[in-house]
């Protein structure tokens, strides 16, 4: 369909990622923690053992998925 934008899914799994951790830097509660140990989680079920670079929302960066995620701007 024409106008269509599809996000790619790791694109999708970023914004959670990205979305939990500034909201749990901003205010460090449990509910923020736990949002974003959720979201590093279905990183690591969906990208396991994964070390890539990845371009998001133009900028670069270095994705380490083992038993944690580590994701490393360029």
């Amino acid at each position: 369909m024409i106008g269509m934008n599809f996000k790619d899914p790791i694109e999708e799994l970023l914004d959670n990622y990205f979305n939990a951790k500034k909201e749990y830097e901003k205010n460090p509660i449990e509910k923020n923690l736990n949002r974003l140990k959720k979201a590093e989680a279905k990183l690591m079920i969906n990208y396991p053992n994964t070390n890539a670079t990845y371009i998001y929302k133009n900028k670069k960066y270095k994705i380490i998925i083992k038993d944690s995620v580590s994701v490393i701007p360029i």
